[in-house]
């Protein structure tokens, strides 16, 4: 998908779809993206840990800014924490975040893998639990039905075994 950006609510900045990513203060392009756990993250459990692989921040040379962003695949949305918000709170504004990049860009968030797209709607709160253990039997179930094999297996050079 090329480099889009979308106009998200007054709670977000822009949906960007893609890189080069660019600032959400000056425009300029982002040299460095920071993981949750490189930028901050802590040891101990805390409700933010669970997004952490969704979590990132825009590091910018040029304005020297850092701003947090949830990511789905190529797919980033800058937001800020909302006043006087910890914990469980902040972890809501992330599945937020997560939320309308789903609503915005659709599941994949610029990734084609079925599996991830079953985990990101789930942690978003648009898929249920039940649902996407439906789903991801299916993918197995499927995968499993190709390695079927319904010919003659070869035990040793030059004997079969009749599978039946």
């Amino acid at each position: 998908m090329d480099n889009q950006i979308i106009q998200a609510n007054a709670l977000f900045g822009q949906i960007q779809t893609g890189e080069p990513y660019r600032c959400p203060n000056c425009g300029a392009a982002i040299r460095k993206i920071l993981h949750y756990n490189d930028y901050g993250g802590h040891a101990c459990w805390k409700p933010l840990d669970a997004y952490g692989n969704h979590l990132h921040y825009l590091s910018c040379y040029n304005c020297n800014k850092v701003t947090r962003v949830a990511q789905i695949g190529s797919t980033v949305l800058p937001f800020d924490w909302p006043m006087n918000v910890t914990g469980e709170g902040e972890a809501r504004t992330i599945q937020a975040a997560l939320t309308e990049i789903i609503r915005q860009v659709g599941p994949q968030g610029g990734s084609q893998d079925p599996a991830a797209s079953i985990v990101y709607r789930l942690l978003a709160g648009t898929l249920a639990p039940e649902a996407a253990i439906s789903q991801i039997r299916a993918i197995v179930d499927g995968a499993m039905a190709g390695m079927l094999v319904e010919e003659p297996v070869p035990l040793f050079h030059g004997v079969q075994e009749v599978v039946e």
